[in-house]
């Protein structure tokens, strides 16, 4: 079982033994890393290169982009510059997008300007609002992502809200929905952090066991992100539970993300802020100690 890091010194081991594997960040490949990193609160943080140095010599990390802050950054370009600058060599990033009704007009428009104009490569996106969209919809969702050099849309889907429950059991039609959309889109994000994973149901936990095990059987990437939610000083080991839970059940996801996603204006006193791969409470010190469940870099 993975032991969880539940101290700051043994938090400097675990800094100390994924250092023992990097490599200079220009001798990556260009392929899609296992894990990605980014959210919105501390985003800009990622534009100081000293706070994900380990991370990025890794080669197992890359840039995880979400809509919502990309737009919003304090001083917009330069900082949006400054990050793509830091994570240059570390391969595509992944995105985090909306979903759209109207795809010509948010790939021909919207995305070439947000992303592709300023110089992000990206080949995979989890899609929030997969769902509000009917299955032609998607389609053409799917088919104008792929034109703008996008490989998989992972409509984002986990039965965090008691709705989609009917005695213990998923919604039989929201769940087969979402399967159609993740064949189309060629993968599905799964969206269960640590902590509310542990606190929510046993048919929960075993149903997000499910999603991963049915996404892999399909050859889909099953893309786990993991977030804070209420952990604050336990997001370490809470994330590091839920891989020995999901790992015992053969559950192992393709693909992981660290992230948080709290809309403005930022809670106060919140402490998983995206901040320094120093701090077992980061988002960063949490994708610091998953890259220690790679041994090799990916090649």
């Amino acid at each position: 079982m993975i032991r969880p890091i539940r101290t700051l010194s043994a938090f400097g081991l675990a800094i100390t033994a994924a250092a023992l594997t990097v490599s200079p960040a220009s001798a990556c490949s260009d392929h899609t890393k296992p894990i990605a990193v980014g959210g919105v609160d501390g985003f800009a943080s990622l534009a100081n290169p000293a706070n994900s140095a380990i991370l990025r010599k890794s080669c197992k990390v890359s840039l995880y982009i979400h809509d919502y802050i990309w737009t919003r950054l304090k001083h917009g370009n330069p900082t949006r510059q400054k990050i793509l600058n830091v994570f240059k060599g570390t391969g595509p990033a992944m995105l985090e997008l909306g979903a759209s009704a109207n795809a010509s007009a948010y790939f021909g428009t919207y995305y070439k300007q947000t992303y592709l104009a300023r110089g992000v490569i990206a080949h995979i996106a989890n899609i929030n609002g997969a769902g509000g969209l009917t299955l032609p919809q998607w389609r053409a969702y799917v088919a104008g992502g792929r034109a703008d050099g996008l490989k998989t849309l992972a409509p984002v889907f986990a039965p965090n809200v008691n709705q989609l429950w009917h005695h213990g059991k998923i919604d039989r039609h929201v769940w087969d929905q979402n399967k159609r959309r993740a064949l189309i889109g060629g993968g599905i994000a799964i969206d269960a952090p640590p902590s509310f994973f542990f606190w929510y149901t046993p048919d929960y936990r075993h149903f997000i066991v499910h999603e991963i095990q049915w996404a892999n059987q399909n050859h889909l990437r099953s893309i786990l992100i993991i977030s804070p939610n209420t952990a604050r000083r336990r997001f370490l080991s809470d994330t590091q539970l839920m891989v020995a839970y999901l790992r015992k059940r053969n559950a192992i996801p393709t693909n992981y993300v660290v992230e948080n996603y709290d809309p403005l204006p930022w809670p106060k006193n919140f402490i998983n802020l995206v901040g320094s791969e120093t701090s077992p409470y980061s988002v960063t010190g949490v994708a610091l100690w998953m890259t220690t469940l790679f041994p090799n870099p990916p090649a």
